[in-house]
């Protein structure tokens, strides 16, 4: 009898025990994007620098309000253009990656321009940069400075309310970071290859010369 009993005991312990779940496995990512070789090709929206036929293409993502970005575009686009793509080697696609609201912003407003004055534009946007990147009021900051290049109210405000462009913008990151895997800006890619670690000029030039060593 004593011993029905213990059983009776312990097992009403291991009863009252806590049970541990198993914790969640995380969500599986089971969107399908455009493959690697899918997203390079696509070139909505680019703006292209250089010869059509040059030999070595090289993809940059970038953002409008990011501060690495812009100080490629002043320091490192001249010496690339310099070394190689006025010398017909190198060809470069730029494609927007806004990784916040005022660079998503300003993306559309460049491509709301169009297509032979959206360069200009991008120019304008970066290097007046900290003007209108880094502050809450960046959409009035961004209507004074389309203003100068041109861009009346009425224009400004029927290209903010084109949704459109908007989702398509969004669309073309999420496939950018799906595709490519791209998680930071500035993002290049030569021939597609990817650029790893520091996104500088003198990182980025041993990755064309060897690229261009294989086109030999």
């Amino acid at each position: 009898m004593r011993l029905f009993y213990a059983l009776c005991l312990s097992l009403m312990m291991a009863l009252a025990q806590p049970v541990m779940a198993e914790p969640p496995k995380p969500l599986e990512d089971k969107t399908e994007y455009p493959s690697a070789e899918e997203v390079l090709a696509y070139d909505v929206g680019q703006i292209v620098i250089g010869e059509e036929d040059a030999p070595v293409t090289v993809v940059e993502y970038f953002s409008l309000s990011c501060p690495h970005c812009a100080a490629f575009y002043k320091k490192g686009l001249p010496q690339l253009k310099k070394d190689f793509i006025d010398k017909g080697k190198v060809k470069l696609f730029i494609r927007h990656f806004p990784h916040n609201a005022p660079g998503l912003m300003a993306a559309r407003l460049v491509r709301c321009q169009p297509k032979e004055q959206q360069h200009t534009f991008i120019e304008t946007l970066l290097n007046m940069q900290d003007k209108w990147a880094f502050t809450n009021e960046y959409e009035d900051s961004l209507k004074t400075i389309a203003a100068v290049g041109g861009v009346d109210g009425d224009a400004f405000k029927e290209c903010m309310a084109n949704k459109g462009l908007e989702e398509m913008i969004i669309q073309e990151v999420q496939n950018a970071g799906g595709g490519l895997k791209v998680t930071g800006i500035p993002a290049f890619y030569v021939n597609g290859t990817p650029l790893v670690g520091s996104t500088d000029y003198e990182s980025l030039k041993p990755l064309i010369l060897e690229a261009l060593e294989k086109q030999e």
